[in-house]
């Protein structure tokens, strides 16, 4: 049986206890950069600890998603993103829509294949789509590593185009309203 799991925003004098992901990036992020991102106001970082680890954390920040971002057609556009508002799009109305980005999602190794990861992107899709949050946006974006697009696509984010189908990270969203 695991420990109790406790939820922290980070702070400037937050203990990081222990972390391992298996990812040099997320893990140097999360000792390296998040609290300078959280300071600077880039990004704001989640923990879920236990007593003794950390056993994930997550950063959101603002984002949008661009025409440029369904491959340089407006056409793409509304075919992917305007046509899920459920209204009529006028001509160029909309050149960007507002988005919350996970920045950065990592679960400890320890924690893998536990349910956590989507725990954590199903209390965002909550917080989100709440009357109550405080930022208007429709959707959640991320830049996948390749080997997480399996975990993002169970969780019902769509890729944003493919051509980033050859990159490290992959663009992919998932739309608050189509829960």
């Amino acid at each position: 049986m695991k420990n109790e799991i406790y939820f922290r925003r980070l702070r400037e004098n937050t203990e990081i206890k222990p972390f391992d992901c298996d990812s040099s990036e997320l893990n140097g992020f999360l000792f390296d950069d998040a609290k300078i991102h959280q300071k600077q106001l880039v990004a704001s970082t989640y923990l879920l600890v236990d007593k003794s680890r950390t056993v994930a954390y997550w950063s959101y920040l603002n984002d949008k998603i661009i025409v440029k971002d369904t491959g340089d057609s407006y056409e793409k556009f509304i075919e992917r993103i305007t046509s899920k508002l459920g209204i009529e799009i006028k001509a160029k109305e909309y050149k960007s829509i507002p988005t919350v980005k996970i920045g950065r999602l990592g679960v400890d190794k320890e924690y893998t294949h536990s349910g956590v990861g989507s725990q954590i992107i199903e209390y965002t899709k909550q917080l989100f789509s709440s009357e109550r949050s405080s930022s208007g946006c429709r959707f959640i974006t991320v830049d996948a590593f390749k080997e997480s697009i399996p975990f993002y696509r169970k969780n019902e984010f769509e890729f944003m185009s493919g051509r980033d189908r050859k990159s490290e990270t992959r663009q992919m969203y998932c739309d608050l309203l189509q829960m």
